[in-house]
């Protein structure tokens, strides 16, 4: 395991002066999750310490057996025998909780933890979880129901994409749709009716706009699906087909620049960062995987809800994700289909600085009894993880 300072050269997020607080953010490798984490650590005001897991495969098996059964993985003891534990530690993730839980225990309960996501372990083995609607995780006095994920696209990278892809899109007529597609999951398909939709839907839009579209594929965009929509589209257009071996990407230049988005509604990130905004938004659905809809909804409706919180609470249960309870509470604060600022209950902050500002105020509360002077306001918190608000 490697362990070093945060340099912000490496992150792209700014770090706040070490003050009393000591934080170790850990990292597994998964982009979305590490940059929640990162997003958090900076907000805080502390000496932030990277910490990246390497577990190997058999670790990662029985440390989430132990997890659920309530005991300790024996190796994080050899490897951090000499180390001073933190008062706070950051994680994401189902590798990270077995060493945050020994952590926990190893430090006599002294080190805080603070989870974003789904944890793969009792619920109170905690400090706080920060979750999101998708997760439907219980409620619990430490469980905290955010927006959104801490998502978080630098400014310094966004101002650059503007100025380097403002003037390739000039060319296009305006409004310009970013279209942001991802594909295939463990609980969603883009099938060929899926990219068929997509590209007629597209088409509409700019039709009716008078405008052009500004379109992205993913690693998880299945390449003959990407060709298909790609083709489809009769109206003004820039289109990007991800390859491995690319050298450039406008997906950043799409954040800064679209008018307005539509989104496939399977990825939580590229929804994040579209909202994050504040632009109209609007989700496309594509085909949910029939495990999916088994144990998000057909087991649900036979009575089975209370066995899942019951199992989610105690660790023997990780809950998959069910993309249309956050799909649900974002169009019930009006981040889909029209201009998020009319009905956020910040109307001047957007989702990323509302839900960062309230878990940095719980962290702080966590963290001591005393007035934390040197722990940033909400709005402070807030300028501090997206500068291009």
């Amino acid at each position: 395991m490697l362990i070093r300072r945060i340099d912000p050269d490496d992150t792209g997020f700014p770090i706040a002066t070490p003050r009393a607080l000591t934080i170790w953010a850990v990292l597994e490798g998964r982009i979305g999750d590490d940059r929640q984490v990162l997003a958090l650590a900076s907000a805080l005001r502390g000496a932030v310490r990277l910490v990246r897991l390497n577990d190997t495969i058999p670790e990662v098996i029985a440390g989430r057996a132990l997890n659920s059964i309530g005991l300790h993985a024996p190796w994080h003891e050899r490897r951090h025998t000499d180390e001073d534990f933190p008062d706070l530690l950051i994680a994401a993730g189902g590798r990270a909780v077995t060493l945050a839980r020994w952590i926990k225990s190893a430090s006599d309960g002294r080190t805080k933890i603070v989870f974003l996501g789904r944890p793969w372990a009792r619920l109170a083995d905690f400090d706080l979880v920060v979750t999101t609607p998708q997760y439907a995780l219980p409620e619990s006095e430490n469980v905290q129901l955010n927006m959104l994920p801490l998502n978080h696209v630098e400014a310094d990278r966004i101002r650059a994409a503007a100025a380097l892809w403002g003037a390739r899109f000039a060319h296009l007529p305006r409004p310009w749709i970013g279209a942001m597609v991802g594909g295939n999951s463990g609980s969603f398909r883009l099938t060929s009716d899926c990219a068929k939709r997509l590209g007629a839907r597209l088409n509409r839009l700019a039709q009716e706009s008078g405008g052009s579209v500004l379109l992205a594929t993913s690693p998880r965009t299945p390449a003959a699906r990407a060709e298909m929509i790609a083709r489809s589209l009769s109206c003004p257009s820039h289109v990007h087909l991800w390859q491995a071996s690319q050298s450039e990407n406008p997906y950043l230049g799409i954040i800064a620049l679209a008018d307005r988005f539509v989104v496939t509604g399977e990825s939580a990130s590229m929804i994040a960062e579209a909202a994050n905004t504040g632009r109209a938004m609007e989700l496309f659905d594509l085909r949910e995987r029939m495990m999916s809809r088994i144990v998000t909804r057909w087991m649900p409706d036979l009575g089975f809800g209370w066995l899942f919180r019951l199992g989610a609470r105690s660790g023997y249960w990780t809950p998959p994700r069910d993309m249309r309870r956050l799909h649900h509470a974002l169009e019930a604060r009006g981040y889909i289909g029209g201009d998020a600022q009319d009905s956020t209950p910040a109307p001047h902050m957007r989702p990323i600085e509302w839900d960062l500002a309230r878990t940095v105020a719980r962290i702080t509360q966590l963290c001591t009894s005393e007035p934390m002077a040197h722990v940033q306001s909400a709005a402070q918190s807030s300028a501090l993880a997206n500068q291009a608000a």
